[in-house]
């Protein structure tokens, strides 16, 4: 360890063993967690000071300690890997070391702050721990929806900008039957706007908290009104509508409402996945143009990367294969306690941050930046045989497939197709691609 480290971190000290024994990766944990984590601590603080078991002095000096760590402050000292054992009880020492150290530089030796006796009284790893992961969701996942709601509208944008552009839609990556790009946006729109409504509605799944059962639920070493009363000050230090469990024992063995969330929150990735994929095509094809966000080939002068959507696209990836470490994680509990919970924990903050920065970076530097190629749209849609579908309606299948052969065999737009065959004239075909035509094509079932 470093020098400051040394000093806050004595060798002799949790944080210092667990630095010890899980120099296992790179990463870190969430600054949003460790937020929460001090929180969970504030509220069980307020309640023993309110029942008489932290003294004025020891109160005053670890409540401000513990708001300055709500505010991110002496987050550097946040070391423990997540990749580690103990179920997280490194971490709650981690964060229990902190607050003793500098709440106690405040009071002075004749009043000192320990770590077990005064900074987690009444408190276990396994009621702390899993009560902070669900507080940092509740933080996460209103972040997620203000990004995802600011997405949609940008795409709604989109959708009316590009109304008049008329394209030919695809299906199994060959031409089908005409659209505009504005349709195509507004379908985008619609899809996020469901992610968005399942992202509040995942909320709903965590906000039972087994604050207060300590070790297995029991409540074993905390006093009755403590536990009765915890949750509800947790609820109002932090805003959220959080409640005390029903069954602690349950909620300290079982976190299956953990994976119900993540498995509404990463339908986002999966729609993103597809948005991307489709400006990447529209790229290749021509019938949008990207931002050039950079350089696009060290040695292809000009070239334009289609790098956003990739990158959207590689988020989409991390956060749709994580759901299988997550489950695996939450299902292999063991009896009263589930051991991996801070690998599922520490997957899920990291994949929330990756969403809401990959939102917010499509929406700034793509969505808002990227314009059509009228031009090139309207040509691929008039040279594609499947065109000739809009014949169908008025005139039979049969009929519309001469148009559609003509035009393969001689290679000319519906045009001169159906000027060619007589089948049609070329005001009509015009009129029934328009624009105004192919909007209603989809409305048609209610005419």
């Amino acid at each position: 360890m470093n020098p400051d480290l040394d000093k806050v971190f004595p060798h002799s000290s949790e944080t210092a063993r667990a630095l010890e024994n899980f120099p296992v990766s790179l990463s870190r944990w969430s600054r949003v967690f460790y937020e929460a984590l001090a929180t969970v601590k504030l509220a069980c603080l307020h309640v023993n000071h309110d029942l008489g078991y932290i003294d004025n002095e020891r109160f005053d000096s670890l409540d401000a300690v513990l708001k300055e760590m709500r505010s991110g402050r002496y987050f550097e000292y946040f070391v423990t890997d997540p990749h580690q054992g103990g179920a997280g009880t490194s971490v709650n020492m981690n964060i229990n070391e902190i607050a003793s150290f500098f709440a106690s530089e405040r009071t002075g030796a004749d009043a000192g702050i320990d770590p077990y006796e005064h900074v987690n009284l009444h408190q276990s790893t396994n009621d702390v721990f899993p009560s902070a992961v669900r507080i940092a969701m509740l933080s996460y996942l209103p972040k997620l929806e203000n990004a995802l709601n600011s997405l949609v509208c940008s795409l709604q944008k989109k959708e009316s900008e590009f109304a008049h552009v008329v394209k030919i839609g695809r299906t199994e990556l060959t031409a089908a039957v005409a659209c505009t790009l504005g349709m195509e946006f507004g379908a985008y729109a619609q899809a996020l706007s469901r992610d968005r409504w399942r992202v509040f509605k995942a909320s709903e799944r965590i906000r039972q908290v087994n604050l207060g059962g300590t070790a297995i639920g029991t409540g074993i070493s905390a006093p009755r009104q403590y536990i009765l009363t915890v949750s509800s000050r947790l609820r109002e230090i932090t805003g959220f509508p959080v409640s005390r469990s029903e069954n602690l024992f349950d909620s300290t063995m079982n976190h299956d409402d953990l994976s119900e969330a993540f498995s509404m929150i990463k339908v986002v990735a999966i729609n993103l996945e597809k948005i991307a994929s489709d400006l990447r095509l529209m790229h290749l094809l021509g019938e949008i143009v990207l931002p050039a966000m950079q350089t696009g080939s060290t040695v292809m002068p000009g070239k334009v990367n289609p790098v956003i959507p990739e990158m959207v696209s590689s988020v989409a990836k991390k956060v749709l294969s994580s759901e299988t470490l997550i489950n695996r994680c939450l299902s292999a509990g063991e009896l009263e306690l589930n051991a991996f919970l801070p690998l599922a924990a520490h997957t899920i903050f990291e994949d929330l941050e990756l969403l809401i920065q990959a939102v917010s970076l499509f929406e700034t530097k793509c969505i808002n930046g990227f314009s059509a190629h009228s031009d090139l749209c309207l040509r691929n849609l008039l040279f594609s045989p499947s065109a000739a579908t809009v014949l169908v309606f008025r005139y039979g299948y049969n009929t519309a497939r001469k148009v559609a052969d003509y035009m393969t065999v001689n290679n000319v737009d519906i045009y001169e197709a159906v000027n060619s065959t007589g089948i049609s004239s070329v005001s009509e075909v015009e009129n029934l691609l328009s624009p105004k035509s192919v909007l209603a094509l989809g409305s048609r079932v209610e005419q």
